[in-house]
């Protein structure tokens, strides 16, 4: 699976990175821009401007043999006053807005002398603080004054046992420093999905992904160390993300304290692997989650998914799921407890394209450590559009017109829940309008 990481910096020297996974498919479960790495970068402007990036190898994880590693670079510089995009290399228009974005269509460059580094990174922290409270006594003659001394302390660790398998441990893990939430105004019957912004969590995230709809994921690792909005001490864990031999393997495992409503301490681990398979656009994978705490309670959820490029511009996306747990016996060749998700979609902007999408969730589908909007449920999705890219003298960048639909039944009372059609045009103007 390609995966890369963008760098981006402004006239001032402001700078961000980020993630992109999935051969950036759309903006909404492609692009990550909570993820932080060691670089550095400085902008100079004395005759015209420009910019230097130095980026450690190390932040990369590439993967070399014998000294020889090959990636692929974009670069693209953004004048917003032209509305316009000057890059290398040129990126065909047919993919919309994500083309810039898409590894698959970077430079190669073949890099030798290469040396895989072992870097070890520790992070520990303290906090130190001291509460007093006064009350007064029995005979309110005099206050009382209580004195509650607080210490905190703890170690995160970063190490690279090779150059593209990375080692997280943390113990009494803190948070403290993390960008709070954005607050959002829920009108709907649903819950509301918040973006993971803990940097434990954040380095290859994508190889965790396992979708099956929009953040809909049976791994959502908010489930770890937050519960109904508020943290829960988390006492330690390790994390192990990269690739071997061709495999992109992720494994987590974390020890929490009980959260509000339990007495127990629960553990979360998962185990998620995938390998490339048929052609550089495809790939097989397999996902394992297990959440249990000290009680014996538990639930666990295991299935296996594949995106397959069947030609050009075709994918054939399927994924299938089971949990069990409490009460619940593990039943494989069961709807009930199983998760579908089957996907056929042409992927191109100008021309036409289509996808068609079918959904099921059985009525004992529970998974512990994920997140969905709804129970008990099958339904899909159908959409066709016709666009054109168009010449370089016209006003128009490019314009697009489709036509789609959906709809969600809850199979046990029978009523259709969601449900929608829409048709329209859009079109983008050289200048930046749409």
């Amino acid at each position: 699976m390609r995966t890369d990481w963008p760098f981006f910096t402004t006239l001032t020297g402001l700078r961000w990175d980020g993630t992109v996974s999935n051969d950036a498919l759309d903006f909404e479960t492609s692009i990550g821009i909570d993820w932080n790495t060691y670089w550095d970068v400085a902008t100079r402007t004395p005759c015209g401007w420009s910019a230097e990036m130095r980026i450690p190898w190390s932040s990369l994880r590439f993967q070399e043999h014998n000294g020889e590693a090959i990636m692929g670079i974009t670069m693209w510089w953004y004048i917003a006053a032209k509305n316009e995009q000057g890059m290398y290399p040129l990126i065909s228009l047919n993919w919309g807005e994500m083309g810039p974005w898409k590894p698959s269509q970077m430079q190669k460059y073949r890099f030798n002398g290469l040396r895989s580094k072992k870097p070890l990174y520790l992070t520990p922290y303290a906090l130190g603080g001291v509460q007093q409270t006064s009350l007064l006594n029995s005979d309110e003659t005099a206050y009382r004054t209580n004195t509650d001394p607080k210490i905190e302390a703890g170690l995160d660790l970063k190490y690279s046992l090779t150059s593209n398998l990375t080692l997280d441990l943390t113990a009494n893990t803190d948070f403290a420093q993390v960008e709070v939430d954005d607050q959002q105004v829920n009108l709907t019957r649903f819950n509301l999905f918040f973006p993971e912004k803990r940097q434990f969590f954040l380095e290859r995230a994508s190889i965790f992904d396992f979708q099956f709809r929009r953040r809909q994921p049976p791994f959502y690792s908010r489930r770890i160390g937050i519960n109904d909005g508020d943290p829960v001490r988390i006492y330690g864990g390790a994390r192990v993300q990269g690739r071997i031999e061709g495999h992109d393997l992720g494994f987590l495992t974390m020890q929490t304290a009980a959260p509000a409503d339990s007495l127990q301490s629960e553990n979360f681990s998962v185990l998620r692997v995938r390998r490339q398979a048929f052609n550089p656009y495809s790939y097989l994978g397999f996902m394992a989650t297990n959440r249990t705490d000290f009680d014996g309670s538990f639930n666990t959820t295991y299935g296996f998914d594949a995106t397959v490029r069947v030609t050009q511009d075709d994918y054939l996306a399927a994924k299938w799921a089971q949990s069990y747990g409490d009460g619940l016996a593990n039943k494989p060749f069961s709807l009930d407890p199983a998760r579908i998700f089957l996907n056929w979609q042409k992927r191109r902007f100008d021309g036409f394209a289509y996808e068609f999408t079918y959904t099921h969730a059985g009525r004992d589908w529970v998974p512990g450590m994920g997140f969905e909007l709804r129970k008990t449920f099958d339904g899909g999705k159908a959409a066709f559009s016709y666009g054109w890219i168009m010449g370089e003298q016209a006003k128009l960048l490019n314009l697009r017109t489709y036509l789609e639909g959906f709809a969600l039944r809850n199979f046990v009372s029978g009523k259709v829940e969601s449900a929608a059609i829409e048709a329209g045009v859009e079109m983008r103007y050289r200048r930046g309008g749409s």
